[in-house]
């Protein structure tokens, strides 16, 4: 029997959360929502980006290298649409001196532009801190829950935590950017065989 209803299912009311990087030309003005940003080694392989899995990555295994990108949860202040904002390594490094000196990333205003106007020409960030006593600031994204969803990852196989035994993937920041891929605490893909992370 054919049933009708007043509303759409849940599954179609759902905002698409998207993933913004510095325009070749222009600028991005953020609001970010993050205490802290977040960061992994990525690969570019088979059309897309991709987390490195470390131990058993496809795209290490195919010879493809990495690149690490940090990601913050905020607001693009021209359409008040929380995003994820993507940044390269150099480009983070103004994040974590802008945390260091506040304590926080959260109210940062923060406006990315590129040094010239090609895709991959260096993006730099000017940020100050917001008065926000007259705005309040939603919640920001939950950006591994987010991630995962994006690269097609189950959250269960994502953790945050200092062993650096298992596959680093999603590194949460304190004060240091990575060298190498065995710095920080990290968020990791557990190696599990199809069980969930524990």
């Amino acid at each position: 029997m054919l049933e009708f209803s007043h509303d759409p299912p849940l599954e179609s009311t759902r905002i698409a959360i998207r993933l913004l990087r510095t325009p070749a030309k222009g600028k991005l003005q953020l609001l970010i929502t993050s205490a802290d940003l977040i960061g992994c080694f990525t690969h570019f392989f088979s059309g897309r980006s991709m987390p490195c899995t470390g131990q058993g990555c496809e795209a290490c295994a195919a010879g493809s290298s990495g690149r690490w990108h940090g990601y913050v949860a905020a607001i693009e202040q021209s359409s008040n649409e929380q995003i994820i904002f993507e940044v390269t390594a150099a480009a983070a490094e103004a994040l974590a001196n802008y945390r260091a000196k506040h304590g926080t990333l959260r109210g940062c205003d923060c406006i990315a532009a590129r040094v010239a106007p090609r895709p991959n020409a260096r993006v730099r960030l000017h940020m100050r801190p917001l008065d926000l006593s007259a705005r309040d600031l939603p919640q920001p994204i939950n950006l591994p829950a987010a991630l995962c969803h994006i690269w097609g990852l189950p959250i269960n196989e994502c953790r945050i935590g200092s062993d650096s035994t298992i596959a680093p993937t999603l590194q949460h920041q304190g004060t240091r950017l990575p060298a190498d891929r065995g710095n920080g605490s990290h968020l990791h893909l557990a190696e599990t065989d199809g069980e969930p992370a524990a």
